[in-house]
């Protein structure tokens, strides 16, 4: 076994740990033939995946409306896992019952090839 077989494995293994059955539901923004944009919405095959607390406890955070409580968490799921954030895009998906949004996606790889995709999700209230 290589190295990458034995990163890959062992996402496996975390996520084996304790799995939640994930299905991204994805609203896009794409250009349509008037020069405008019209949204599209998707939900993409599921695929097993953790998620775990990125913070020890929420931050707030405060904007024009006031202070909001945020919890962090991060999905880590198989490298094969379409996930994706973007100023055209927006994934989702929903765990015991919560919503959570996408906020960033950072490939994990070695030698250049990815073993495991960790995604920041925050609760949205």
């Amino acid at each position: 076994m290589d190295a990458i077989d034995a990163m890959i494995a062992a996402t496996n293994n975390l996520i084996a740990e304790n799995p939640s059955k994930i299905s991204i539901h994805r609203t896009e923004y794409i250009e349509d033939e008037n020069g405008g944009r019209k949204k599209v919405e998707i939900t993409l095959p599921p695929f097993s995946g953790r998620l775990v607390p990125s913070a020890a406890k929420p931050q707030m955070v405060r904007d024009e409306a006031g202070g909001l409580v945020r919890a962090s968490w991060t999905l880590i799921a198989p490298p094969e896992a379409d996930i994706r954030v973007g100023s055209d895009v927006e994934d989702t998906f929903i765990v015991n019952g919560q919503t959570f949004k996408v906020v960033g996606v950072i490939y994990r790889k070695w030698h250049d090839q990815a073993y495991a995709i960790h995604a920041e999700a925050e609760v949205m209230l």
